[in-house]
């Protein structure tokens, strides 16, 4: 031992991800009172990081206090990033290629970007997966993209969205997440609770992951699912965690 304390740099970080129901009237309804009180929400908790997934263009403009990040040549993609991005990143879209039903008319894929949590680069990703129950096959295709997305990333990783699975009918989807590393936040900490509910239903569809880097380290500190059935943002829960990046 030198005497010498070895020391390990650790920055907190609140992270959100949330569906914001943002289909046309009248699947959906009072999108422009739901998006005002979701940028209230926004104002008032102010998370370091926002994934965001049916956001659709021009609902851009509702958020004003909240810089929202879009690859622009995807506008559809209804996916969205806010943060702070690390100098010199860019937010691309791996659009899917497999899709069904109605989640044709949107081009639903991997969005993602780096942002800096104080001296480290952390990849943040943020998806839609197939809607449906039925469609358990297509969800398994598009996980295998977000794997084969996640292990080409070298940062760690904080990965959130709507991935719509049906417990145990996604379990192998689920499975490939693991086998990239991730870390379902909310297995992590014993928050696995509903976030959409249809009927008599109630599903776990809005998740947050995270995976190691290297030389870094995500802690799972806290997840809170900050709704319930009813509530005046959207058909979707948000899902709040707190997170420690430690290098």
């Amino acid at each position: 031992m030198s005497g010498l304390a070895e020391y390990t740099a650790s920055v907190k970080l609140h992270a959100l991800t949330a569906n914001l129901w943002g289909l046309p009237w009248p699947v959906s309804c009072d999108r422009v009172g739901r998006k005002a009180r979701f940028a209230e929400l926004l104002a008032r908790i102010r998370p370091d990081v926002v994934g965001l997934q049916e956001v659709w263009w021009p609902w851009r403009a509702r958020f004003p206090g909240v810089p929202l990040h879009v690859p622009l040549s995807w506008r559809d993609a209804g996916l969205a990033i806010s943060g702070s991005l690390a100098s010199d990143s860019r937010v691309d879209l791996v659009p899917f290629r497999h899709h069904r039903g109605a989640d044709r008319l949107k081009r639903k894929g991997i969005l993602h970007s780096v942002i800096r949590v104080g001296d480290v680069d952390l990849s943040v990703v943020v998806t839609h997966l197939q809607a449906g129950r039925r469609h358990a096959a297509i969800r398994f295709r598009q996980a295998s993209a977000l794997r084969a997305l996640i292990e080409r990333i070298k940062e760690p990783v904080l990965c959130m969205g709507d991935f719509n699975f049906y417990g145990a009918d996604d379990g192998r989807s689920a499975e490939l997440l693991v086998a990239a590393g991730l870390r379902d936040a909310a297995l992590t900490t014993g928050s696995a609770l509903p976030t959409f509910w249809s009927g008599d239903t109630a599903e776990r569809f809005d998740r947050i992951y995270v995976r190691d880097g290297k030389s870094t380290s995500i802690a799972v500190r806290s997840l809170t699912v900050l709704s319930g059935r009813r509530n005046p943002w959207s058909d979707h829960a948000p899902v709040s965690a707190f997170l420690e990046v430690s290098d």
